[in-house]
């Protein structure tokens, strides 16, 4: 629909239309223009669509911030259990602001279930420049779960990621107050990284 006030109209009215309405918002996920998958996000967050996480990511990676930014907020309104995975997820193919959004999100959650994606991203080809990175960091050293100290000392002897995201992982692994977390710290600072990475690395 070409007329803003009835693409308005019309979205109103498939947000009151319940389970009949999904196929078609998820359809339009897909949609060239941009506005047209702005709005379904909207649409499909409002429809409360129990696949909302599949059905967003690709809108978290559309080359449109606006579409970015709707995705984000329609996942962030949904208030369905598990959302920091997805948000993790998406956070290399977000713009810089909407990365700092998506960062303070996930270190109010605290939530285990992000640490997948945060460790894609810290060990991909591309990884976050230091000022995201020092706040991943902070994220993972916040999750109240042994996985996130041990994937803070696998991260600092992982010698095939650049070396600032090893030595930001072994400071933010020796801000962690956890007894667990202090073990492991012992461990990298008396063995070897080759000797650890070889996996002395334990708990």
């Amino acid at each position: 629909e070409p007329v803003a006030a009835n693409r308005l109209a019309l979205m109103r009215l498939l947000a009151r239309s319940g389970g009949a309405g999904l196929a078609a918002a998820r359809k339009r996920i897909q949609h060239p223009e941009w506005y047209v998958v702005r709005n379904a996000c909207k649409i499909l967050a409002e429809l409360k669509d129990p696949e909302l996480f599949q059905h967003l990511m690709p809108a978290l990676q559309h080359k449109d911030e606006r579409v970015q930014q709707a995705a984000l907020q329609a996942l962030k309104d949904s208030r369905m259990a598990g959302i920091a995975g997805p948000l993790a997820e998406a956070l290399p193919y977000l713009s810089r602001a909407l990365q700092e959004e998506t960062m303070n999100e996930l270190a109010y959650l605290r939530d285990v279930n992000c640490l997948p994606g945060l460790l894609n991203f810290l060990t991909s080809p591309a990884p976050p420049a230091n000022g995201a990175l020092a706040g991943i960091m902070q994220i993972i050293a916040a999750i109240p779960d042994s996985s996130a100290a041990d994937a803070l000392a696998g991260l600092a002897v992982n010698l095939s990621v650049p070396e600032n995201v090893r030595n930001s992982a072994m400071q933010a692994l020796g801000r962690m107050p956890t007894e667990h977390a202090q073990r492991m710290m012992h461990t990298l600072k008396h063995d070897p990284p080759a000797e650890a990475a070889a996996g002395k690395v334990s708990a």
